[in-house]
């Protein structure tokens, strides 16, 4: 069997929007990081109400965006105004907000930001811990996404262009409020003790990452393992149903890490406790 086939098709969409709802905020608190709060929202189970079904190929981000929605579109507390407003400039896309949502009792207005972010914490990098976050691949920080938030995408909303745009679509123009949420997997060293910011939520930390020889060493012949492709990452290791050998996964993931490409590897042993692991090439 291909060692990224589905978990299980009974429920994959399901299994992908709870892990969605799951995921921890990066965030308890956003403190001096950010110029918005985080949105404070209910969770809403799926057993609520039908969840539609993504395109099969929608990407993990836009999975993210996907599952929000649905979140939104069964919430008590807020209904959605408008989604994915894409605003121009001389025929140019100069960027994107996400959702416009309305409190349902205060009528409030929400400009609100969904980011959904892996991270890895590298000790070898120089200077303050918060710039040690880096992307699985090395190809993004946690420092140039809060930049990005900070500087280009909440300022958008104030654009003469994202105002017009709000006037065609019948959008409310004045006392919007910014909001966002951020959600994150975090991955930390083995027998690395971290200091976190009193704002970051530790329940953010899913796992370890570590290099292939590393997890080599680490297979018993009770191992079993899982390599999910990247819109399951969404998903805990629980909620996996079929089991490979070491020797079955191993070939796709030393292709992926050649290619600069870092995987999830789920596992289990034989007493099923589970490991989400982050596998780096770096």
């Amino acid at each position: 069997m291909n060692p990224t086939d589905t978990p299980e098709p009974f429920s994959k969409t399901k299994a992908q929007y709870q892990g969605f709802i799951d995921t921890p905020s990066l965030f308890l608190d956003v403190g001096n990081f950010l110029k918005h709060p985080l949105l404070a929202i209910e969770k809403v189970s799926f057993f609520e109400g039908a969840l539609q079904e993504p395109k099969k190929n929608t990407m993990l981000g836009k999975r993210a965006e996907f599952f929000f929605k649905q979140l939104i579109k069964h919430s008590k507390q807020y209904k959605l105004l408008a989604d994915g407003i894409q605003v121009f400039k001389d025929k140019r896309t100069v960027g994107e907000l996400d959702f416009i949502l309305q409190h349902r009792k205060s009528m409030e207005v929400f400009h609100t930001e969904l980011t959904y972010k892996f991270y890895a914490y590298d000790p070898n990098i120089a200077s303050t811990a918060i710039e040690k976050w880096i992307g699985p691949n090395r190809k993004d920080t946690l420092v140039q996404k809060l930049d990005k938030l900070n500087t280009h995408q909440f300022p958008l909303l104030f654009a003469k262009e994202t105002q017009q745009k709000f006037k065609e679509l019948n959008l409310p123009l004045d006392g919007i409020a910014q909001r966002l949420v951020f959600k994150a997997q975090l991955f930390v060293p083995e027998n690395t003790v971290l200091t976190l910011f009193p704002s970051f939520n530790k329940n953010a930390i899913r796992g370890n990452y570590l290099r292939l020889e590393a997890l080599t060493k680490k297979v018993t012949r009770n191992s079993s393992f899982f390599l999910p492709k990247k819109q399951d990452w969404m998903l805990s290791a629980e909620n996996n149903r079929t089991w490979l050998n070491f020797s079955e996964i191993e070939k796709e993931l030393a292709n992926s890490l050649n290619a600069q490409k870092s995987r999830i590897v789920w596992s289990k042993d034989g007493f099923h406790n589970y490991k989400t692991q982050l596998i780096v090439w770096w």
